[in-house]
């Protein structure tokens, strides 16, 4: 998780316009402090990137930022809030061609299509459900949904 936390921050500022500042740690246990500003420059000035994250300190080592970005992901059965009569069900659904998928703590491999399918046990009552998928390249999609297991 400790890999994901540069981009999680990133992608908090970009969309939140957050400012203050944070710590990015390389592999070699050395940090970066990065400083986040709301001020965008103007077109036309010495520096026309619309960047908002500025290096405060030069890191002393090679560092690469890369922004993960969001894969497709759909779920086709269960739908999220559905109720269900039968403990055993078949979660269906498609991401990228030869994505990892991860429902709970059940693993499986997407097809050369994308199609993937898990097999879950539900408990009586309300069951959350976590639908996370990545492809090779560490871009990712997470889906959350509840289904309501009755007895019959």
């Amino acid at each position: 998780m400790n890999k994901y936390l540069p981009i999680v921050l990133i992608i908090s500022v970009l969309l939140f316009g957050a400012a203050g500042f944070f710590y990015v740690s390389s592999q070699k246990k050395e940090s970066v402090v990065y400083k986040i500003t709301d001020s965008i420059p103007t077109p036309g000035s010495a520096n026309e990137s619309n960047s908002r994250i500025k290096t405060e300190i030069t890191p002393p080592f090679p560092t690469e930022v890369i922004l993960a970005a969001m894969i497709p992901l759909t779920i086709d059965f269960p739908k999220d809030g559905s109720t269900i009569t039968s403990p055993k069900i078949q979660l269906t659904g498609k991401t990228v061609p030869r994505g990892e998928v991860f429902v709970n703590d059940a693993g499986t491999k997407a097809d050369a299509r994308g199609i993937f399918k898990v097999n879950l046990t539900l408990d009586e009552g309300d069951n959350y459900i976590l639908v996370f998928a990545n492809d090779e390249d560490g871009n990712y999609a997470q889906q959350e949904m509840t289904v309501t297991y009755e007895v019959k």
